[in-house]
Protein backbone atom coordinates (compact mmCIF):
# COMPACT_ATOMS: atom_id res chain seq x y z
CA UNK A 1 0.00 0.00 0.00
CA UNK A 2 3.39 2.30 0.77
CA UNK A 3 4.13 2.34 -2.81
CA UNK A 4 0.65 2.97 -3.60
CA UNK A 5 0.49 6.09 -1.93
CA UNK A 6 4.07 7.03 -3.10
CA UNK A 7 2.69 7.11 -6.61
CA UNK A 8 -0.31 9.34 -5.64
CA UNK A 9 1.99 11.54 -3.89
CA UNK A 10 4.13 12.23 -7.14
CA UNK A 11 1.14 12.78 -9.46
CA UNK A 12 -0.87 15.61 -7.06
CA UNK A 13 2.26 17.11 -5.43
CA UNK A 14 3.98 19.88 -7.09
CA UNK A 15 7.64 19.49 -4.93
CA UNK A 16 8.73 15.88 -5.25
CA UNK A 17 10.38 14.70 -2.10
CA UNK A 18 13.29 12.32 -2.65
CA UNK A 19 13.01 8.57 -2.07
CA UNK A 20 14.65 8.26 1.52
CA UNK A 21 13.09 11.44 2.68
CA UNK A 22 9.61 10.34 1.25
CA UNK A 23 10.09 6.58 2.73
CA UNK A 24 10.84 8.57 6.09
CA UNK A 25 7.77 10.87 5.79
CA UNK A 26 5.39 8.15 5.43
CA UNK A 27 7.46 5.81 7.51
CA UNK A 28 6.02 8.27 10.56
CA UNK A 29 2.35 7.81 9.75
CA UNK A 30 -0.11 6.70 11.79
CA UNK A 31 -3.42 5.41 10.37
CA UNK A 32 -6.49 6.87 11.70
CA UNK A 33 -10.24 5.01 10.35
CA UNK A 34 -12.49 7.24 10.55
CA UNK A 35 -16.71 6.75 10.67
CA UNK A 36 -19.29 7.89 8.15
CA UNK A 37 -19.35 11.92 8.84
CA UNK A 38 -16.84 11.93 11.89
CA UNK A 39 -15.43 14.82 12.07
CA UNK A 40 -11.26 15.03 11.97
CA UNK A 41 -10.25 18.89 12.62
CA UNK A 42 -13.41 20.85 13.54
CA UNK A 43 -14.18 24.12 12.59
CA UNK A 44 -12.39 26.63 13.48
CA UNK A 45 -9.79 24.64 15.00
CA UNK A 46 -6.25 24.56 13.86
CA UNK A 47 -4.03 21.34 13.90
CA UNK A 48 -0.22 21.41 12.99
CA UNK A 49 -1.06 17.98 11.48
CA UNK A 50 -0.34 16.68 7.96
CA UNK A 51 -2.86 14.51 7.17
CA UNK A 52 -3.10 12.11 3.40
CA UNK A 53 -6.20 10.31 2.62
CA UNK A 54 -5.17 6.26 1.82
CA UNK A 55 -8.59 5.26 1.03
CA UNK A 56 -11.81 7.34 0.11
CA UNK A 57 -14.48 4.32 0.05
CA UNK A 58 -13.27 3.28 3.86
CA UNK A 59 -12.21 7.06 5.34
CA UNK A 60 -8.60 5.86 6.03
CA UNK A 61 -6.45 7.72 6.68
Amino acid sequence: MEHHIKELLRKECLFQLSEPTLDKFLGLMDERCLKAREVLVMTGQTDPDIYIVKDLNSATL
